[in-house]
């Protein structure tokens, strides 16, 4: 964890990031979701939901996104490590499916503070963010 050893003593929720750091990811009813994040009882129950089906983008960034706070309180550090897990799973997803393209979007959300968002993108543009 070589990019990221500089933030060693403030992280938070070391074994957390490490497992951001190199991502698993599943697919479930053709959505992509991190492993980590999509525990099988609590993913079930979004899933049999149509309601949370209609817009498929909405429900993957739900699941999937990572409030950076979370793993580190300084703000300029926050972007970083963004910027380092936003490339991690970019090269993660393309390898393991070349055929579909994906949203992920480092965001610095209204309270000041830096969010790691991710979603497949589809043809319909109203499925975008």
């Amino acid at each position: 964890m070589d990019a990221l050893q500089k933030y060693q003593n403030e992280v938070l929720e070391p074994e957390y990031l490490a497992s951001l750091y190199d991502p698993e990811f599943i697919t479930r009813q053709g959505l992509f979701f991190l492993s980590n994040h999509a525990k099988d009882d609590s993913l079930s129950g979004w899933l049999s939901n149509p309601k949370y089906l209609q817009q498929p983008h909405k429900l993957e960034n739900t699941i999937n996104h990572v409030h950076l706070d979370e793993l580190v309180e300084d703000l300029e550090h926050q972007h970083e490590i963004g910027l380092i897990l936003q490339q991690r799973w970019s090269d993660k997803l393309s390898k393991q499916f070349p055929e579909q393209e994906f949203e992920i979007k480092l965001a610095l959300i209204e309270d000041s503070r830096w969010e790691l968002q991710m979603w497949a993108k589809r043809d319909n543009p109203s499925e975008g963010s």
